[in-house]
């Protein structure tokens, strides 16, 4: 389900990438950003429920806690 716009821009990062014509219609053809903000969000709770949460981690990192 997709979020509605208002949270998807709030704190937005872009990315961008060179792509050839046919690496674009690659891009088209699986839906644009959509699966890669499924990926994105798949990861990050199958890291979180392995216990490698990189943001926790990072977070630990700056406040001195191995």
């Amino acid at each position: 389900m997709l979020k509605p716009k208002r949270e998807m821009t709030k704190n937005g990062r872009g990315v961008s990438a060179k792509l050839t014509q046919s690496e674009y219609d690659e891009w088209v053809k699986l839906g644009k950003g959509r699966w890669l903000r499924s990926f994105l969000k798949d990861s990050r709770f199958e890291r979180k429920a392995n216990g490698n949460d990189t943001r926790r981690q990072g977070q630990e990192a700056r406040q001195g806690n191995p």
